[in-house]
């Protein structure tokens, strides 16, 4: 276990290590930096509903909802893709079902994310 935290630090930091270039817009006055963004292992419990949430842990994305004693959890494997400046949350279960969110917010507080199909917005805060 302590290898292969090792091993997923040392990676992380030789990807930082690298040198990332500005990438330049259409216009030549106007110059932006693509930033990505890493989702890092936590718990979030959804602030309309405290008995649903998700969980990221190892790379994987976990939903979950608890009815009465029991938790009933989907486990997606995630993507992040970015877009015209939008940050996209794409989940894949075992089934092959693809769920696409909006990523609107993330922080060490909160994750704030729009469901695409429906438009929905879930609001999430970080478990203590």
């Amino acid at each position: 276990m302590n290898f292969r935290l090792f091993i997923y630090a040392f990676v992380i930091a030789a990807f930082f290590a690298c040198d990332q270039k500005e990438k330049k817009t259409n216009t030549a006055t106007e110059t932006t930096q693509k930033e990505t963004v890493g989702l890092t292992n936590g718990r979030w419990i959804n602030t309309r509903d405290e008995n649903s949430g998700i969980e990221i842990n190892d790379g994987k994305f976990y939903m979950f909802n608890k009815v009465g004693d029991k938790t009933v959890t989907t486990t997606y494997t995630y993507k992040l893709d970015e877009k015209d400046g939008i940050e996209y949350l794409n989940l894949k279960n075992d089934a092959d079902d693809i769920l696409v969110y909006g990523l609107l917010e993330y922080s060490d507080e909160s994750l704030v994310l729009s469901y695409l199909n429906r438009g929905s917005t879930l609001t999430y805060r970080k478990e203590k």
